[in-house]
């Protein structure tokens, strides 16, 4: 029997205003995350990408491979949207591999074209062309599900989910309750 590759092995980050328990992440696996609700989120979210993706370094946290956070598209400027419109053709363009199938993903919701505009794709959508783009590079990512209702989360988190049967590994960044049973290990942070 083949052992599961290690990609992640933490022996317990602490902050200043949090800690993070031991764990470790294994290729095809999902970790979930619950964070505490409230303004410290963000932060916290932020701290935890970090030293996720590598920017921030602690001698306790081993991480194998390269992560990837699947960032949000936000507004765009006054400015930019005077120049041009953001398209899901130009983001595409931009944030993904468009040799990968991940990339012409976003087209199996059929009123999605090039052309769409960005600002016209709400909540799932716009967090799916994301999530494509994403995993068209990297099939080691995070994710948070934060401000989506319960179809489009359920929506993402099949996903990912069929991304980890492809060795990929995921690191779910939730508030609530959802998803506890349907991942392979979940962590909460104790606060100070």
């Amino acid at each position: 029997m083949i052992e599961p590759k290690i990609i992640i092995k933490n022996k317990g980050i602490r902050t200043e205003n949090f800690y993070l328990p031991p764990f470790e992440l294994n290729e095809g696996e999902i970790i979930l995350i619950k964070l505490p609700k409230g303004i410290i989120t963000c932060e916290i979210e932020k701290t935890l990408i970090e030293f996720f993706c590598g920017v921030k370094k602690n001698k306790l946290l081993k991480i194998d491979k390269q992560f990837t956070y699947v960032k949000d598209f936000l507004k765009q400027s006054y400015l930019d949207s005077f120049i041009y419109k953001h398209t899901v053709g130009r983001y595409l363009k931009k944030h993904s591999n468009l040799e990968s199938d991940f990339s012409k993903k976003i087209f199996d919701i059929d009123w999605i074209n090039n052309k769409t505009l960005i600002e016209k794709l709400l909540g799932t959508p716009r967090k799916k062309l994301s999530l494509y783009a994403t995993l068209s590079k990297n099939k080691y990512i995070i994710i948070n599900l934060f401000a989506l209702d319960e179809k489009g989360a359920n929506e993402i988190f099949e996903i990912i989910s069929n991304n980890t049967k492809e060795n990929g590994v995921v690191i779910l960044f939730v508030i609530g309750d959802q998803f506890e049973d349907k991942c392979n290990k979940k962590i909460e942070l104790v606060l100070f």
